[in-house]
């Protein structure tokens, strides 16, 4: 083999250092929480899945998948829009069913949800809201929840005077 056929080893110039220093430095990089502010069709739904969830009771279950899957929320928006042909394609076929037909009306919530995921804030956001909204109900009158609403009950001081 002739070593002349060979080419020859270039050392790399500094500005190229760099370049490839600044590129490993963004490779990781993931946006501030702090920087998401979501559209008003996020902020809609966000309500509107927050109060469904208060209403059921399901405030704690909903902060621990939150939570849970706060890492992986952007791979799951990928996965979402990976599907999105598809769910466009049984949306129809599911809106026989109440609850789907109230979540996903059409495609433009599915997709604003998902565009909402991708970002690092957007659960911090929606535990905000979750929390905002179940304040607001325990302090309703007439709510369960809300012990100086509900109908008295004997005291247990009262039981031991009989």
């Amino acid at each position: 083999m002739n070593t002349s056929d060979e080419l020859p080893f270039r050392e790399e110039t500094p500005r190229e250092s760099g370049r490839s220093r600044h590129w490993l430095r963004d490779a990781f990089a993931v946006d501030d929480p702090a920087d998401f502010t979501p559209t008003e069709e996020q902020k809609e739904l966000v309500e509107d899945t927050c109060r469904w969830m208060v209403r059921r009771g399901l405030t704690t279950a909903a902060l621990i998948g939150v939570e849970m899957h706060r890492p992986a929320n952007y791979i799951l928006a990928n996965v979402m829009h990976f599907f999105r042909p598809t769910v466009s394609l049984t949306l129809p076929v599911l809106h026989i069913l109440p609850i789907i037909r109230r979540a996903l009306p059409d495609m433009t919530r599915y997709r604003a949800f998902a565009e909402m995921i991708e970002h690092r804030g957007a659960a911090d956001f929606f535990v905000k809201q979750l929390e905002r909204i179940e304040a607001e109900v325990d302090t309703t009158p007439g709510h369960p929840s809300n012990p100086s609403d509900s109908p008295s009950k004997p005291s247990r001081e009262h039981d031991e005077q009989d």
